[in-house]
């Protein structure tokens, strides 16, 4: 999968845009239900990509196990990082 790039800006990993394309559907299924209202915009897009993290991290769980080491834990940049920006 190719990601277009500005100048300047880093690349995006698989698992990020995976995460991009869950959040753009879970935020297009909240405004097909009437979710969207002047003003809330912006927490609809947070609340869009915390689900698809939920799921990107519920995912990694019941696939990997508790034996493995969880997306985060090797301190390594990955889908988690957009958490803390």
């Amino acid at each position: 999968m190719s990601v277009r790039q500005t100048p300047g800006a880093s690349e995006l990993q698989a698992s990020e845009v995976a995460v991009i394309h869950a959040a753009s559907r879970i935020f297009a299924a909240l405004v097909r239900n009437g979710r969207l209202t002047n003003g809330n915009h912006s927490t609809l897009i947070r609340s869009s990509v915390e689900m698809a993290l939920e799921i990107a991290r519920e995912t990694e769980r019941l696939v990997h196990g508790a034996t493995e080491t969880p997306i985060g834990a090797s301190g390594e940049g990955d889908i988690l990082d957009l958490l803390d920006e």
